[in-house]
């Protein structure tokens, strides 16, 4: 991954010029940890010294993203993968347990649809048989261990595929022209091309939540191929009380409020 923050840098707009006392860092003591190193990009995402140092570390995940995601892409998406990857971390809290390379590498998923795209790969339809058998036994399976059923992002986990085509196999009342589907994903990419809708909100929280708030964000909002119920029926699926699941449901309306403010 070559130059890869200069070709990033290129991209990026212009700095507005800042008092000698408060001028970016020069230098990043290399014996910041990582998560602490994210904590202050976080504070200053515009310093090119942290933005560099940051992807530095992240490096290896970002390489391995991409040879597991996009195999043999690595010249054509190494500039989107950086991109990707800074804005995940944009919402990494290293409190909630999970390790910044864990969560990076998670969040590149979308490598294996921009990667498809590149290449117009489409799927054939003679594989939609196939591709339900193998959905259902992974949430057979689920079920089994777990007691519940997955979400939507444990799914994909599971299958490999993505939440968008996951949709397209459990949902048998209709068909989904898999290259309308990659349109719909290639307008996502185009950043600040259009306002934020709704669904976009929701599928920001989604990713930065755990898989039991996030089972709880499909069944209230009937997203994801999911049924809408109300708190009894979620609670009885989940095995937790009704007043469990307000209170995970005003968290997330909270982080749903605090998104639409950022805009």
């Amino acid at each position: 991954m070559t130059n890869l923050f200069d070709s990033l840098k290129s991209s990026l707009p212009p700095v507005k010029a800042r008092e000698k006392d408060d001028s970016v860092d020069k230098q990043v003591p290399q014996t910041l940890d990582t998560d602490t190193l994210i904590t202050k990009w976080q504070a200053k995402p515009d310093d090119r010294a942290l933005t560099s140092e940051v992807l530095k570390r992240l490096q290896p995940t970002i390489k391995s993203a991409i040879n597991s995601y996009a195999p043999g892409m690595d010249r054509q998406l190494s500039v989107k993968a950086a991109r990707l990857t800074l804005d995940a971390l944009k919402s990494y809290d290293s409190k909630r347990g999970v390790a910044a390379a864990t969560y990076v590498f998670h969040n590149l998923k979308r490598l294996n649809r921009l990667g498809a795209r590149t290449q117009n790969i489409i799927p054939q339809s003679e594989y939609a048989a196939a591709e339900r058998k193998l959905v259902m036994s992974a949430m057979d399976r689920f079920i089994d261990d777990k007691n519940r059923e997955p979400s939507m992002a444990e799914l994909a986990d599971a299958t490999g595929l993505s939440v968008k085509k996951l949709e397209s196999v459990l949902d048998q009342r209709k068909v989904i022209n898999e290259s309308a589907t990659l349109s719909e994903d290639s307008k996502k990419d185009t950043i600040g091309a259009s306002a934020l809708t709704d669904d976009d909100y929701f599928e920001y929280v989604y990713t930065s939540v755990d898989p039991i708030s996030q089972k709880i964000m499909e069944w209230t909002a009937g997203k994801h191929g999911a049924q809408q119920l109300d708190n009894n029926r979620i609670a009885s699926k989940l095995h937790m009380s009704a007043a469990a699941v307000s209170q995970r449901k005003n968290k997330i309306q909270r982080m749903l409020s605090d998104a639409r403010s950022l805009v």
